[in-house]
């Protein structure tokens, strides 16, 4: 594990890291679905139209190659063409409703508790940056806006502007591009997702931190065994915080040891 004194940089994941959902039901982003398709006089009803919207999600998550990125416009215009409905996943109609569907998103995405005042306190400190599996970049640039956390990044590389989605080394390099540090074990990166944010982190060389705060209770084996299966030359030990401010104790047991 790399020498905390070293750290220059540290990068956070978005969703289970900084933001959360205080609810969000899948029913809500449906419901603005179909009412931004009927004001461009497209009515369809809830049970007509989420069964033909699940079976394209599913099938477009299913046929992506390795860690490329899948996009909503396509998932909904192939979702209203298995309907009867002839769709255009670059038209005003698609791109109208795939804003709908994130719509309820901006309600009930919260700051981590803490988060604010972690991004403040290691602002100065550290270079900052953000790395987010997000399909629609226009949701996380907003909400970054909308909870006030912009100005602490000089970053912010989503997956769905770059094509591809973490553990992709490439969004990684990526970042770290923006920031002009070409050594990755001196930056840290904060994520929850075990795969994605830990084992990605990793492989590109960087320092993890697990967040468990929206964890289930399995999260420790699955850790165990992606641990288990790297090979050697990887660090099989990663520090765990329940929240963003944990973060600055660790910090400052790290260098103090």
């Amino acid at each position: 594990m790399g020498n905390y004194r070293d750290i220059e940089a540290v990068l956070f994941d978005f969703l289970g890291t900084l933001v959360y959902f205080e609810r969000l039901t899948m029913e809500e982003s449906i419901a603005s679905v179909l009412e931004s398709l009927k004001a461009d006089g497209c009515e369809l009803d809830y049970d007509m139209f989420h069964p033909a919207y699940r079976e394209s999600t599913q099938k477009h998550w299913g046929s992506r190659r390795g860690d490329e990125e899948t996009y909503n416009k396509y998932w909904l215009a192939d979702a209203l063409e298995a309907l009867g409905i002839e769709a255009d996943p670059e038209g005003a109609m698609i791109t109208r409703a795939v804003e709908a569907y994130f719509e309820p998103f901006h309600e009930v995405m919260k700051p981590m508790p803490g988060a604010l005042e972690t991004l403040e306190a290691l602002k100065g400190r550290y270079r900052l940056g953000l790395v987010s599996n997000f399909t629609y970049s226009p949701t996380v640039t907003r909400a970054l806006d909308e909870l006030e956390m912009s100005s602490y990044f000089e970053t912010v590389v989503i997956s769905a502007d770059l094509g591809l989605r973490k553990p992709s080394p490439v969004i990684f390099e990526k970042a770290m591009a923006d920031i002009g540090l070409n050594e990755p074990g001196k930056a840290l990166f904060v994520g929850d997702d075990v795969d994605a944010d830990i084992m990605g982190a990793l492989k590109s060389g960087m320092v993890p931190i697990l967040i468990s705060f929206t964890l289930k209770d399995n999260y420790r084996e699955r850790l165990s065994s992606a641990l288990d299966g790297l090979g050697d030359g990887f660090a099989k030990n990663v520090e765990e915080i329940r929240l963003p401010l944990e973060l600055l104790e660790l910090l400052d047991e790290k260098n103090s040891s």
